[in-house]
């Protein structure tokens, strides 16, 4: 029989936990790529993986494992042994922010960069709608194509990480006849392109089976005074498996932590490092995870750290996949995490917060982080977090327990038949799905909950959808979205009890102050226009946001950037913004929900919407209504209760209808 495999024992690994095994295991997949084997792992052996350095010949680089073949790793463990790298020392930070295994395509990227070729695919546009690109080259084969456009820019946040945005950009499947793929329709227009990437989707898929992987900590101080007396934020840790290929399958592949920094030592001012991912995607299409293990990263109030990072892809999809610590209990001191299940006596959210000397900390970071990414599912799985920082269009919550669904995009979102488990007793974490604010709480489309179990904090207010609204200039048209709510039911998280008829939650929520909703579609708005503080052309005075060629002027004459960030901005609110205090222009439009539809409200619950009419504020004319009373924000929306019976605005008296579930209040007066 012909041995159609290699191993790494055949490359010089140990596996004994002790040695350090990269370079066999370096080794290995670089024979296996260039003859076309699968690799496959010894069962019971234990592969520590620790300082990634290859040698050739006089020259020492450190390197990644690239894998373009299967791999079983069935029956063995894998230590990725983090313990020495010091996150201020070069010559481990090196290592610590590459991933160690990278699943690589057979095909090299094509960029195209030629001003002309460019102009002729842009041609007189490319819409929204459009059906059909040509790249103007013939090929036999799909692609999938990642456009970037720098003439406009979008996802411009506000807030603690304020910045300016990014070049406008997206992941576009295209046939081998450039039409474009039904998954992948476009979210933006195009006038032109500063550059298009050409990714040849590959045709042999792969799997990546079984295996057991611990990360076995950091142990130096991310965050010591003597070492970083600035308090530096350091790069990310990666140290995981970045796919950046098509048609990859993960099979019972299993991720745990050991030896992270306890909330005992974060009080005692220790911090362990922030990840960006042990499972790792990023211009991929249909990468799938069946069965896998992964596990939620310590949070340590430096930036979010992640175990699952999924950047510009299409159809990545987790099936059946656990995250060993969605459910915790801690003990007294603060010294031992030990994960549980729900029934477990003092069981909590992984991402519940602990007091650090009056600052709250979250235990762990929510495990799910994605951007630009079209259709991320988590189907028949439990996990912590699905957050769609920038542009998802289309996501899947199927079969699945959860604790934060936090999203911008377009599309259809849909939660169904699933648990979603509040994660922290506070107002912000109270929502079952967020419209992400610093992005402009956006979705240009459909969000339905279908038979949802929704376990909430019954003591403060809750909502089925959070949708804020700031003067903030994002760079888009923001969207509420159509809302379908179909068979909810609510219990106490506390008590696991079915919360009683006639309980209130708002349908739609928005946390801001002054009633800002209620003008957030017309074009003049009562709070100060918020800008990123830019200086694009280094003058040392503060870009116009609408035309960076120019200065904002106030009293005729342009600031300076130190000025702005001195005098003009709240450093707490918006520190990398101004408020310009002579703009009162609606920077961030939004256009209410076309409606909203309450079906199957069996539990008899009560759903509270703000009531804009009656205050003399225009409706805006939205949905093809074309008369402009005053009916406020939610003046044109249709709140259905029943598949053809439904209101339009809040002006109605709602307890005169019979069986209607809505409840409308006015919490703001002029």
């Amino acid at each position: 029989m012909i041995k159609n495999y290699v191993t790494y024992e055949e490359f010089g690994a140990v596996g004994d936990g002790v040695a350090d095994d990269f370079l066999p295991i370096y080794k290995a997949h670089n024979y296996a790529n260039e003859n076309r084997l699968s690799v496959k792992a010894t069962a019971g052996k234990t592969y520590r993986i620790n300082h990634t350095f290859v040698t050739d010949g006089e020259k020492k680089f450190i390197d990644s494992v690239k894998i373009k073949t299967s791999v079983d790793w069935t029956g063995a463990n894998f230590y990725i042994d983090d313990s020495d790298l010091n996150p201020f020392d070069p010559f481990y930070m090196g290592m610590s922010g590459r991933h160690i295994f990278d699943v690589i395509s057979e095909y090299e990227p094509m960029k195209i960069t030629d001003p002309e070729l460019l102009k002729k695919i842009a041609g007189d546009g490319i819409p929204r709608d459009a059906k059909k690109i040509d790249l103007g080259f013939e090929r036999d084969y799909p692609v999938m194509i990642l456009t970037c456009s720098t003439s406009h820019k979008v996802d411009r946040r506000q807030g603690p990480f304020a910045y300016d945005g990014n070049p406008k950009h997206e992941v576009i499947v295209l046939d081998k006849d450039g039409n474009i793929s039904e998954e992948t329709p476009l979210m933006f227009d195009y006038s032109d392109f500063d550059y298009i990437d050409v990714r040849r989707i590959d045709d042999t898929p792969i799997t990546l089976k079984g295996g057991h992987f611990t990360t076995l900590a950091c142990k130096h101080n991310a965050r010591p005074t003597e070492n970083n007396p600035e308090n530096k934020k350091f790069p990310y840790f990666r140290r995981g498996i970045d796919v950046v290929r098509s048609n990859v399958t993960f099979d019972g592949v299993k991720h745990y932590m050991k030896g992270e920094t306890t909330p005992y030592e974060h009080r005692l001012g220790k911090r362990g490092p922030h990840y960006g991912g042990f499972y790792s995607v990023s211009t991929s299409n249909h990468v799938t995870f069946k069965n896998c293990v992964l596990t939620a990263r310590r949070n340590y109030n430096l930036s979010g750290t992640y175990e699952l990072n999924i950047g510009t892809s299409n159809k990545v999809v987790f099936d059946g996949c656990i995250q060993s610590n969605f459910w915790i209990t801690v003990n007294e001191d603060l010294s031992v995490i030990t994960p549980c299940d729900m029934n477990t006596p003092g069981a909590m959210p992984s991402m519940a917060y602990f007091d650090n000397h009056g600052e709250r900390v979250n235990l762990h970071w929510g495990a799910g982080g994605a951007n630009f990414c079209k259709n991320l599912e988590y189907i028949n799985s439990t996990i912590s977090r699905l957050d769609a920082h920038m542009g998802l269009y289309n996501g899947k919550v199927i079969n699945s327990n959860v604790n934060a669904i936090g999203v911008i995009g377009a599309g259809e979102l849909i939660v169904e038949n699933s648990c979603w488990f509040s994660p922290e007793p506070i107002i912000y974490c109270n929502h079952i799905v967020g419209l992400r604010d610093d992005y402009g709480s956006t979705w240009d489309g459909t969000i339905k909950l279908k038979n949802v179990h929704a376990y909430i904090n019954k003591d403060i207010p809750s909502a089925v959808l959070c949708c804020n609204y700031y003067n903030w200039y994002n760079g888009y048209t923001n969207y509420q979205p159509a809302l379908i709510i179909d068979g909810l039911k609510l219990y106490d998280i506390k008590t696991k009890e079915p919360l009683p008829e006639g309980h209130e939650i708002q349908a739609s929520k928005h946390d801001n102050p002054n009633g800002q909703i209620i003008r957030a579609h017309t074009d003049i708005s009562h709070t100060q226009a918020i800008y990123p503080l830019t200086d694009a052309n280094g003058d040392g005075y503060l870009d116009d946001p609408h035309d960076k060629t120019k200065n904002v002027l106030f009293d005729g004459k342009p600031i300076t950037m130190e000025y702005a960030r001195e005098n003009r901005y709240n450093p707490e609110r918006y520190p990398g913004a101004y408020l310009d205090v002579n703009d009162y222009r609606n920077t961030n439009k939004k256009v209410p929900p076309p409606y909203i539809k309450v079906l199957n409200n069996d539990a008899g619950y009560k759903f509270v919407v703000e009531k804009t009419s009656g205050l003399g504020i225009p409706n805006g004319a939205y949905h093809g209504i074309e008369e402009d009373g005053d009916g406020g924000y939610f003046g044109c929306t249709k709140f259905y209760y029943g598949e053809d019976k439904y209101i339009l605005g809040t002006s109605e008296d709602t307890t005169k209808l019979e069986d209607c579930p809505y409840v409308f209040k006015q919490f703001y007066k002029e």
